[in-house]
Order: C-alpha cells, then structure tokens, then sequence
C-alpha cells in the first residue's frame, strides 16, 4: 500500500477483516488489495493472518506462489493474478 507503513497496512487489514466478522460472521480466505496497492510486506501480512490467497497483482496469466521474502524457508502465498479483461467493474 504506498504511502502507508506496516503498522498501518497491518491496522487497515486487522479492521477489515473484523468488520466482515462481526457484520456478517465471515472470515475471508482470500484478499484483493484496494486499487491493487500492495506493499513488500502484504504476502506476510496476508499469511500471518491466515489467508490462503491474494488476487491483487496483474503480472501474468497463471496463478503462482508467491514468497513473503526471499529466504531460502520463506512461506509462500497463492497468488491468482487479475486480469482487465476480467474485471467485474
């Protein structure tokens, strides 16, 4: 998320998250970033948090893993790209 610091991104997911909790009495599996802004720490944000996916990138045309950093253990995140063309606007 530009312009916003971890703590912050971890802040707006947490209130996220309970609001479809306490409102609806669901807890997501998956997480579409707001305007596709992600950050370097949204991966580990989002698996800390237990979420199984991220549909936020447009990078290719195949789901993948994706790594909450680049150590050799790093856990990893599926990540289904986004598509214009499939856009629901």
């Amino acid at each position: 998320m530009a312009g916003i610091n971890r703590e912050r991104e971890e802040a707006i997911t947490d209130r996220g998250l309970e609001a479809l909790d306490s409102v609806l009495g669901i807890r997501p599996v998956g997480y579409r970033a707001t305007m596709w802004e992600t950050s370097y720490a949204t991966p580990q944000i989002l698996l800390d948090r237990g979420l199984l996916y991220d549909s936020s990138l447009m990078d290719s045309d195949l789901h993948y893993e994706l790594a909450e950093n680049t150590s050799p253990d790093a856990r990893s995140i599926v990540e289904i790209p986004v598509s214009w063309a499939l856009d629901d606007r």
